[in-house]
């Protein structure tokens, strides 16, 4: 973004170890100004409210007198409240980008009266509300949170990391790679070893390596081992860093996603940029990009349909064409794709804001 626009970055975070009450710092990283103000936590809500806002406004203190055309604000509710007050003070538009799965019904943290009441204040008062799939924008519209303005702009997926291999090894084992910070009530890493473990009832012509680390991954070394996975057709590989985790993916003749719920996905869209075909569940970008060109879909939380899955991939995983399966992502998810939706509704709303 940072190519079409002039941006500034604000990042508030509460820092119960921060040296004083508050800290700034300033920096400008890829020619985008980031500014970070950390801030000392209290017991109290409604202090605990002060200091977020405080921090805020010390935080914009260092745009040096250039005021912002436009606010663009990530995630409700408070930074959307935080958003509205940004941009009645500069008199600007402001636009919201969601990416919070309370709205789902398996994660279902949007309540109370309050946080309900000031979230359809702050998305009424936006130019725009930008969900990053459509299976978030349904479920925002569920809970009765919708806008004239809502457009669906993805994550960006970087591309010249996630991208295909020249050589593919093929050995007569077949891996299969899975990628998430162990969390198993949304990943339902428990269902994924449940339905490998019924698939090597039938073939063990294959390894699952489990990237990645988490609050249950200790849970879930433990899982699998009394199941008699871990050490033959499951591996703990670990946390790798990005470069390490394209490699697997690479290295990998299939990839698996097995949560019960996503906003996004983006292990979907890095497997895939790499060439390599994904089984996944019908969570966050799922059913917008794969089909029998790139991948196959299987019902949440459904241990028997998921084995099948695994079954029916191992079988075909190699027949994909990783150059077709790259270049079914290789477009909407670059930053040059996305920054041109954004670009897009940018334009449009600050010509209504000049009207």
């Amino acid at each position: 973004m940072a190519v079409n626009f002039e941006v500034s970055v604000l990042y508030v975070l509460p820092d119960p170890d921060c040296p004083n009450d508050m800290e700034t710092e300033l920096s400008v990283e890829n020619r985008v100004q980031v500014i970070r103000v950390f801030y000392r936590t209290t017991g109290n809500d409604l202090d605990r409210w002060y200091r977020f806002y405080r921090a805020h406004m010390n935080g914009l203190r260092l745009l040096d007198g250039n005021p912002p055309d436009l606010v663009h604000v990530h995630v409700l509710t408070r930074e959307g409240v935080m958003g509205y007050l940004i941009a009645r003070k500069f008199r600007v538009p402001y636009v919201i980008s969601e990416h919070w799965s309370r709205y789902y019904p398996a994660n279902d943290f949007y309540k109370g009266f309050v946080r309900k009441r000031a979230t359809e204040f702050v998305v009424a008062k936006a130019a725009a509300l930008l969900p990053v799939s459509a299976k978030l924008m349904k479920a925002m519209m569920a809970k009765g949170i919708t806008h004239p303005e809502c457009h669906i702009v993805p994550n960006v997926i970087d591309t010249t990391l996630f991208r295909p291999s020249l050589l593919i090894p093929e050995t007569e084992q077949k891996t299969i790679v899975h990628v998430s910070c162990f969390d198993d009530r949304s990943k339902n890493i428990t269902g994924l070893l449940d339905a490998v473990k019924k698939v090597s009832s039938e073939r063990n012509d294959f390894v699952l390596r489990l990237i990645g680390t988490g609050p249950d991954l200790e849970r879930m070394k433990r899982y699998a081992e009394k199941a008699g996975l871990e050490g033959t057709l499951v591996v703990f590989a670990g946390l790798k860093n990005p470069d390490e985790v394209a490699e697997e993916y690479r290295n990998a003749d299939f990839s698996l996603v097995s949560s019960r719920y996503e906003t996004f996905g983006s292990v979907i869209i890095e497997s895939l940029a790499c060439g390599t075909p994904v089984l996944a569940t019908d969570t966050g970008i799922a059913s917008e990009v794969l089909g029998p060109h790139n991948g196959l879909i299987v019902r949440p939380d459904d241990t028997n349909e998921l084995s099948d899955g695994i079954l029916r991939m191992l079988d075909i995983c190699r027949s994909f064409d990783r150059n077709t399966v790259s270049r079914s992502v290789a477009e909407a998810y670059t930053p040059e794709g996305v920054v041109r939706r954004i670009a897009s509704i940018y334009d449009r709303i600050l010509q209504k804001s000049n009207v």
